[in-house]
């Protein structure tokens, strides 16, 4: 039998793969400009973990704003926004 695809297992999905991406734009701006974790996360008022914890996508629950600090201290600008899915919600209407 066929399971599912129940929109929250795709926003899930969708989630985890955004915190992917994010964190591997940490690390490779980390890189280039030759920081160490510990000094971006001193300035970044975290925790060097965390910061390992984002650059390895294994902090799922990273909060936008600590990302946005993260990226602000590699010269970098976090932008975000929400586009049509096009698929229909969970309460069964379009997102119109």
């Amino acid at each position: 039998m066929a399971t599912r695809d129940r929109a929250v297992d795709r926003g899930t999905r969708r989630g985890n793969a955004i915190v992917l991406e994010l964190g591997h734009e940490v690390r490779m701006a980390r890189l280039e400009h030759g920081l160490s974790q510990s000094a971006v996360a001193m300035a970044a008022r975290t925790s060097r973990a965390q910061v390992s914890r984002v650059e390895r996508a294994r902090a799922p629950r990273v909060s936008v704003l600590e990302l946005a600090r993260l990226f602000v201290v590699l010269g970098l600008e976090l932008s975000a926004r929400a586009y049509p899915a096009g698929r229909r919600s969970a309460m069964g209407r379009t997102g119109h």
